[in-house]
């Protein structure tokens, strides 16, 4: 197991968080014995599931008699679990190995639970921009894990017992597929400690992580929907082809610049279109790199979006070929990611999450001030074209059903 300690001497709270290389892309694997296929969302169902200790025992109740806070969360590459406490840092970073060195689920609490899932899911379904974005990937991404919820579906949860749990736990929580981060009041003694924990050593038996083709198949180039919403909304994707072969954070850390720059907040393009009333501000830009896929996905309310989606297009398309974007419009933006950097550095658990998302770079996060002051335009404006020259497009149009008159 890969462990980072952060030591802040000054702060009394101390927040950890525990990264597994297994996330909710992972549903088919090669393994010594062939190729395993999973239910979409078993890497969530696990991480549900993870916290039910032996004798009947809730970690999340375990964690609250030690008054320390705990969450987990499940992402496309990666499952984290989370803790705060200013106190008992030794003893919440036993019970935290404890919960991840075993596994003690039964197909009864596996039922369960299924229905506590099958309700979240239902939530994220009712939340009209969660909705968007999902079936804007999944328009992007067909036939992919992409095109699944994290999730998964209230038809793939039923597929997943106690068996196939298990399997799926010992193929991926291994020491080796794991990394540790501490950030705040930890002294000697408990970094002693943590090398001398029971921790079971495991072969991992995973290959190599997934060998899923993303982009196999052609995305979706429009989809329009209907939800009961009381403004129109719009989503425009561009899913990225780029080979990955440079370091996955620096590549986006250039093209978030890039997509800064066109449609940021302090860029012309926005303001002209706030300006206009054509979006609002739940106008946001999202951009997802890793060694899997890349995409960006650019999303609003809008009385208009058909023409927005229109005039956003032709925008990004016509700035692979000119642009007006200039050195001191950078130094704005990089001022922005060095702001946020600065910020996040008050806070223990903002700094080890951040830190955590950093497994698969040859950088760290404390490196983001350098990477900001090499870089250049004529970087930024390279990878950026690059990627939208290439890239898939798919767009995606909610409009409010129509309220039907009662019947007397």
């Amino acid at each position: 197991m890969k462990i980072t300690i952060i030591p802040m001497k000054d702060y009394h709270e101390t927040s950890g968080i525990l990264s597994v290389g297994v996330g909710s892309i992972h549903t088919t694997i090669p393994l010594r014995d062939g190729i395993f296929h999973y239910p979409a969302g078993i890497a969530h169902f696990l991480e549900h599931k993870i916290f039910e200790l032996a004798d009947h025992k809730d970690a999340m109740q375990e964690f609250s008699k030690l008054n320390v806070e705990s969450n987990a969360f499940t992402e496309f590459t990666s499952t984290a679990y989370t803790f705060q406490s200013s106190h008992r840092i030794l003893e919440a970073i036993t019970l935290l190995f404890e919960m991840i060195a075993s596994v003690n689920f039964t197909d009864v609490s596996i039922n369960q639970e299924r229905e506590i899932i099958r309700q979240e899911i239902l939530m994220y379904q009712d939340d009209p921009d969660s909705y968007l974005r999902q079936k804007l990937l999944a328009a992007l991404y067909p036939a992919s894990p992409l095109a699944n919820d994290i999730a998964g579906s209230t038809s793939s949860i039923k597929e997943i017992h106690q068996s196939v749990l298990e399997e799926f736990y010992w193929n991926f929580y291994q020491p080796q597929n794991m990394h540790l981060v501490l950030v705040g009041q930890v002294d000697q003694q408990v970094v002693s400690a943590i090398d001398s924990l029971p921790f079971q050593k495991r072969e991992l038996q995973v290959k190599d992580v997934p060998t899923i083709d993303f982009c196999s198949a052609l995305p979706v180039a429009f989809l329009e929907l209907e939800l009961m919403v009381s403004s129109p909304k719009f989503a425009l994707g561009y899913r990225g082809s780029q080979v990955m072969n440079g370091d996955v954070f620096h590549y986006k850390l250039l093209l978030s610049l890039y997509c800064q720059l066109a449609l940021g907040s302090l860029s012309e393009k926005y303001d002209e279109l706030y300006q206009s009333g054509k979006v609002d501000t739940s106008f946001t830009i999202e951009v997802e790199v890793n060694r899997y896929f890349q995409y960006l996905i650019i999303y609003s309310d809008s009385p208009a979006p058909n023409e927005v989606l229109e005039e956003l297009s032709d925008y990004m398309e016509e700035l692979q070929s000119t642009s007006s974007f200039t050195d001191s419009q950078l130094v704005l933006e990089k001022n922005k990611w060095h702001a946020n950097f600065l910020r996040s550095l008050n806070s223990v658990d903002g700094l080890a999450t951040e830190y955590s998302l950093f497994w698969e770079s040859c950088y760290s996060y404390l490196d983001i001030p350098q990477l900001l002051e090499d870089l250049s335009l004529e970087e930024v404006l390279q990878v950026g074209r690059d990627f939208s020259q290439t890239a898939f497009v798919s767009k995606c149009v909610v409009t409010p059903i129509e309220k039907r008159p009662q019947s007397l």
